[in-house]
């Protein structure tokens, strides 16, 4: 025979849970789409992917590769954003991005509102 148990939660493992979900459902994703017909052999999973604001702070030749675009939800880290980005501009074969500006979205109701934050950059490759 087996016998029922309850389980009391305390008000912080409930907080805490509520907020492991929240995290879970926070999005972040990017694309990216390559110019031209070259194609690049993919850098290593980990490979350093430098991120520039300008194309002015760059200070080496560099071809240009793609576009990487990235998305978050409302209250998605912007570095995690970037970090997306780095990850495709990666399999662009690239070796750097540059922050070329984004936008933010906004949606719902009176009620209730999200904020979707897009960020577009430049992929580029060392010559």
């Amino acid at each position: 025979m087996t016998t029922a148990r309850t389980c009391k939660r305390s008000p912080f493992s409930v907080a805490a849970s509520t907020a492991a979900l929240l995290l879970l459902a926070s999005c972040a994703g990017a694309s990216a789409v390559r110019f031209g017909s070259a194609v690049h052999e993919p850098r290593p999973a980990g490979e350093p992917v430098e991120v520039f604001d300008s194309l002015d702070d760059v200070g080496r030749p560099y071809e240009k590769v793609g576009r990487v675009v990235g998305e978050g939800d409302d209250g998605v880290a912007f570095a995690r954003i970037v970090d997306c980005m780095r990850d495709e501009a990666r399999r662009l074969g690239a070796d750097a991005i540059v922050l070329q500006g984004g936008s933010l979205l906004r949606g719902g109701d009176a009620e209730c509102c999200s904020t979707d934050r897009t960020v577009h950059a430049l992929a580029v490759r060392w010559r």
